[in-house]
């Protein structure tokens, strides 16, 4: 829920001031957390805005991987799906994560999905076998996530007993080549948001090529790390030898136990950013996405459940949200 008051100052106050209450929206858009925001925007183009931080209930992710998981990364990516699903049943969160190799984002497996009646190695044999046929070469990771979200909106969107509607939707990449879909991620990342009712509920990851050259396996995945820069995401190197840490990083950035993002209700001037968590203010740990107009803190400086996070800055009047 979204409080906004707009007041200016005093002698403005008298001609024009509002105050509405809307559900969640836009100025509700944080990825990663289910936020209580009040905001408190300024005719003098200032800007307040505080949220407590709460933790997910429930969990969607869906995984779009090109054939590199059955192939050069194979072993990596087979030997670390345990401990992500071991990560994922540690958090008693109810969950649902399917696997696609589809350019149309279908799922091709015994379930239409995994979830947590279901053990780790259970899991892990689900995944594998949704992924076997992997084969050609997937680039269109971006767009086969947003046709993927419509193929399996009946799991992935649809209320139920644990209200699935508002669950947070993890949407992940995993290649070794440059990613192909057309532009960059933004117009993606507004398609995904479309699909919620909070847009803050999306969160997007990737696993591909180090930012901005890549390694000696694999090409730059650029488009997915700034994807995960702008949802408060989480952006994994494949060229490690070991995934295992990556994916049990993955699985907590899926329950919130990763970076942290704050997008903002207004476009503000950066330099005038001033960030506080439960009243101290942040000088490092956090950096603004313009591509995103949100505020995001690295995972050793995210705040805790229960935090109290406040953003002041002045606003760019020039500029649209």
């Amino acid at each position: 829920m979204a409080i906004v008051e707009g007041a200016g100052d005093a002698a403005d106050e008298e001609n024009w001031s509002m105050h509405w209450e809307i559900g969640p929206s836009s100025l509700d858009f944080n990825p990663e957390l289910e936020v209580a925001l009040h905001a408190t925007v300024g005719e003098g183009h200032l800007a307040s805005e505080s949220w407590e931080v709460t933790g997910s209930d429930a969990i969607t992710g869906l995984f779009v991987v090109n054939e590199v998981v059955n192939t050069a990364f194979g072993a990596r990516f087979h030997d670390s799906l345990p401990m992500f699903f071991e990560t994922l049943l540690a958090t008693d969160l109810p969950y649902r994560v399917a696997f696609s190799h589809s350019v149309y984002g279908v799922v091709d497996g015994p379930v239409p999905y995994i979830d947590q009646t279901m053990s780790a190695a259970d899991a892990t044999e689900i995944a594998l076998e949704m992924v076997e046929d992997a084969s050609g070469d997937n680039d269109y990771l971006l767009n086969a996530l947003d046709l993927g979200v419509d193929a399996n909106a009946d799991w992935l969107l649809v209320d139920d007993d644990v209200a699935w509607s508002g669950a947070k939707l993890n949407l992940v990449g995993i290649n070794s080549d440059q990613e192909q879909s057309s532009g960059n991620a933004t117009p993606y990342l507004n398609h995904y948001f479309a699909k919620k009712v909070d847009p803050g509920d999306i969160a997007v990851h990737g696993i591909g090529g180090d930012v901005t050259a890549g390694c000696f396996e694999a090409e730059a995945f650029t488009p997915f790390a700034d994807a995960a820069v702008a949802t408060g995401g989480t952006f994994l190197s494949i060229c490690y030898s070991d995934w295992t840490a990556n994916m049990e990083a993955l699985a907590r950035s899926f329950v919130d136990e990763g970076q942290f993002t704050f997008h903002l209700g207004e476009v503000p001037v950066a330099s005038s950013l001033v960030v506080s968590v439960d009243g101290v203010v942040q000088a490092s740990g956090w950096e603004f996405s313009a591509a995103g107009n949100a505020v995001y803190f690295d995972p050793a400086s995210a705040p805790p459940l229960g935090a109290q996070v406040k953003i002041e800055y002045a606003v760019d009047s020039t500029c649209d949200p």
